[in-house]
């Protein structure tokens, strides 16, 4: 299993040295983070929904000074979160090669070190409602799975999400009960038909 391809448009795959360093920031902690926010469809406070596009975002950082829960605030602003919204942030782990969720400061450091050779950390960011644990409103998932992380191939299957948004989902399962209503109907006929044959 290999990692999906990196959206190289956050920062290019290859930098001269520590030449993207802004002057007065540390050469030994700095680092680069490459977000990618799925696009998703935002619930307003009046119950109307608004769909937001996939965006990029892109920070230097210092190591030292890297703080979790400041972080998370920063992203909420960049991305304008509504009040009904949470965060759910990811990364590629390449020990485990799967997506990891980052909760805390000691899982964002240990994020960083492991990509500190290349002192760039991409995150992939799911919009969800507060009350849900998954990503049944976050319509850009399978969009945006491909292009997030370090590595240089197709993102692997299993890791794009199986379930459609909401939107999706109920033509979907209309159409799947419709399915099985014409089936069972045919199984019936064809039940029938083979006992009238056999009576003659």
């Amino acid at each position: 299993m290999e990692a999906p391809r990196y959206l190289s448009n956050i920062f290019p795959q290859e930098a001269a040295g520590l030449s993207w360093i802004p002057d007065g920031m540390d050469p030994n902690s700095s680092y680069r983070l490459a977000v990618h926010v799925g696009a998703y469809v935002k619930i307003n406070d009046d119950g109307s929904r608004e769909y937001c596009e996939a965006l990029s975002i892109a920070k230097i950082l210092d190591r030292d000074i890297s703080n979790w829960d400041d972080m998370l605030n920063e992203l909420a602003t960049d991305i304008n979160l509504g009040c009904n919204h949470k965060l759910r942030v990811t990364y590629w782990d390449k020990m485990s090669r799967n997506y990891e969720e980052i909760t805390s400061d000691q899982k964002l450091l240990h994020a960083i070190d492991m990509y500190w050779e290349i002192r760039r950390l991409s995150l992939q960011v799911c919009v969800i409602k507060k009350n849900d644990s998954e990503f049944m409103h976050d319509v850009g998932r399978q969009e945006s799975m491909p292009w997030v992380l370090q590595g240089s191939t197709d993102a692997p299957a299993k890791q794009i999400n199986s379930q459609p948004p909401l939107e999706i989902a109920s033509p979907l399962l209309e159409l799947q009960n419709q399915n099985s209503a014409a089936n069972h109907k045919m199984h019936k006929m064809q039940t029938v038909w083979t006992y009238g044959k056999n009576m003659q």
